[in-house]
């Protein structure tokens, strides 16, 4: 008798099961109107101008989109807002594809958007607004990026020392069989430190040194240093020519990247001396004057490249007795320098014995300068008069102008968009690198004015070396915590071509909406019409057929509803989807 009364109640179940099946299957009521949504993404496409999905690339996105439970003439009217992804900008718009008696089908174009660099999601939500179904996610994995990876910066080459010789003042001419002392004066004009310098002496002709060795030990030439050394010297018994001249030249190590290295500078300095009188052929009983440079400044430590400048030659008349006159100063700055003011020649009527004169010659380092110091040649050419008759004679020496090139790495303001409050944003700096040197060990900090304002993972950045024309953006991602002005400051710490520190701080601010409330939809209590829910007792099920066949059977549960307003109706009121949303009547054209 059981066994009867449990077939009876076994066929009444399948028999029930059975005549829901169809409306479910249907997934729609009587009107039409689907009873769940399930948006299918069929496919998506790519069309980027530089054919690759890089940072900062801008792209044209199409995402086909089906849902086989909702028919076209009750869901045509489809709202896409953007969400928080990996890319920024552009614009959406939404195209049906389907007849009005078909499943819908439609696409997503995203015009213009631009990857960030990170990830590779686009996500948006969708709403049907004709039906009454929840808002859907839309997320697309874009697997065309190409995430960005932070370049190993370059190690910065090592400065080279750039030594520079130059001859002490001397007060008058040296004579015939003379020992004197000449102090030879070493000057480094790079960042980078000499080491075990060691200065060897070769006079010329009519100079015999007074040392025990034709070298001396200096030491260490340090960065933007100098050093001197003085060297016993003595002058023949009788002077032929004049100026007489001593050779120096200088052998030391520095640091490189492969450990040490030599380097050497040379230079021959000019001693001024005054010609014996057996071999003068006026038989003048007066020595002959000699006119030479006794100071000179570019009235600073160093000049820029591009830089206007002032120099300022101070010379002198050596001789007690003897006059000079008609005097041609030139001056040859070669490609390294330039005269902005005059020409290169300078007339003075005569100078009286030891007499000073001081002459400012303006002059410009070239802007495409890549020399460490520049030289100017200042040679004389000037008569006397000896033993009654007019003589003429030249002397000539060599200036050195320390020249550096000048910093120009700058920012620029970035464009700053509206943020939401718990939601990261992108701040993409733009920098530039305008000098022709390259500025080293790049760090950049984003600094807000309240810690607690913003959420950042990465506040600070090694960037490495920028070398000369580069360009690019330094980019930060954060999250705001609070509503309204954020302020905050973008720093940029570097080193010059000097090593010399440098900061740039840029200060900017940023509006931060408050965030909106997730569930834009109201709850199924707040709808119109009855609700009847039909359901199958699983305890009775399992009572009935016991665990086995309760395994193998599905029941279902049907929702009838009646037609309900639009979803539109029902959103909370002032709710806007943004300029992101496509429009009904965008639809319909």
């Amino acid at each position: 008798m059981k066994t009867k009364r449990f077939a009876a109640l076994l066929l009444v179940l399948l028999f029930a099961v059975s005549a829901f099946t169809p409306v479910f299957a249907e997934g729609e009521e009587e009107d039409g109107v689907g009873l769940s949504s399930q948006s299918i993404v069929e496919d998506y496409s790519v069309t980027t101008p530089s054919g690759k999905l890089t940072k900062g690339a801008t792209a044209v996105i199409v995402v086909k989109v089906r849902n086989p439970l909702l028919l076209t003439a009750d869901g045509k009217a489809i709202d896409v807002t953007r969400t928080s992804d990996s890319f920024k900008g552009g614009s959406v718009s939404v195209a049906v594809t389907s007849a009005d008696d078909k499943p819908l089908e439609y696409t997503v174009t995203f015009t213009d958007v631009q990857y960030t660099g990170k990830g590779n999601s686009l996500n948006s939500f969708v709403l049907y607004r004709d039906c009454d179904l929840p808002v859907e996610p839309l997320n697309v994995t874009v697997e065309e990026c190409v995430e960005y990876v932070e370049p190993t910066a370059d190690p910065k080459p090592l400065p080279v020392p750039e030594l520079q010789i130059n001859r002490g003042e001397m007060e008058q001419p040296v004579k015939a069989g003379e020992s004197f002392k000449v102090s030879v004066n070493i000057t480094n004009a790079s960042a980078a430190a000499a080491n075990g310098v060691i200065a060897v002496f070769e006079p010329g002709e009519g100079l015999m040194l007074e040392e025990s060795k034709t070298s001396k030990a200096v030491g260490t030439v340090g960065a933007n240093g100098s050093a001197s050394v003085t060297v016993a010297l003595k002058a023949a018994g009788s002077i032929e020519t004049t100026p007489l001249t001593l050779g120096v030249s200088l052998k030391y190590t520095y640091a490189a990247a492969e450990g040490t290295a030599e380097g050497a500078a040379e230079e021959k300095l000019l001693i001024p001396a005054a010609v014996s009188k057996a071999n003068d052929p006026t038989k003048s009983s007066a020595a002959t004057p000699n006119i030479i440079v006794t100071k000179y400044s570019c009235g600073k430590d160093s000049v820029a490249a591009g830089e206007k400048f002032k120099l300022t030659v101070s010379f002198c008349n050596t001789s007690k007795t003897t006059a000079v006159d008609n005097i041609v100063m030139a001056v040859d700055t070669g490609e390294s320098l330039s005269i902005t003011s005059a020409s290169n020649t300078y007339y003075f009527a005569a100078l009286k014995p030891n007499e000073t004169r001081t002459q400012t010659i303006e002059m410009q380092v070239p802007a495409n300068a890549a020399v460490t110091s520049a030289k100017a040649e200042i040679s004389f050419r000037y008569e006397y008069v000896s033993a009654g008759e007019r003589v003429s004679a030249n002397a000539s020496e060599s200036l050195s102008v320390p020249v550096y090139l000048p910093d120009r790495f700058s920012l620029a303001e970035p464009e700053l968009l509206t943020a939401v409050q718990g939601s990261e944003v992108n701040v993409s700096v733009p920098y530039v690198n305008r000098g022709k040197s390259e500025v080293g060990n790049v760090e950049a900090k984003i600094v807000f004015a309240a810690p607690g304002d913003a959420t950042c993972e990465q506040p600070s950045q090694m960037l490495g070396n920028f070398e000369a024309g580069k360009s690019g953006t330094i980019d930060f991602f954060f999250t705001p915590n609070v509503a309204g002005e954020l302020k905050f400051n973008i720093v940029v710490s570097y080193e010059d071509e000097m090593t010399e520190p440098k900061t740039i701080t840029l200060p900017l601010t940023l509006t931060v909406e408050e965030s909106v409330e997730d569930d834009i939809l109201p709850d199924d209590g707040d709808m119109d019409g009855e609700e009847e829910h039909a359901a199958l007792n699983p305890a009775l099920i399992a009572a009935a057929v016991g665990a086995p066949v309760l395994a193998g059977v599905v029941v279902f549960v049907v929702l009838r509803r009646k037609k309900k307003k639009k979803a539109a109706d029902t959103l909370p009121e002032g709710f806007d989807w943004g300029d992101g949303a496509a429009s009904e009547q965008e639809q319909d054209e």
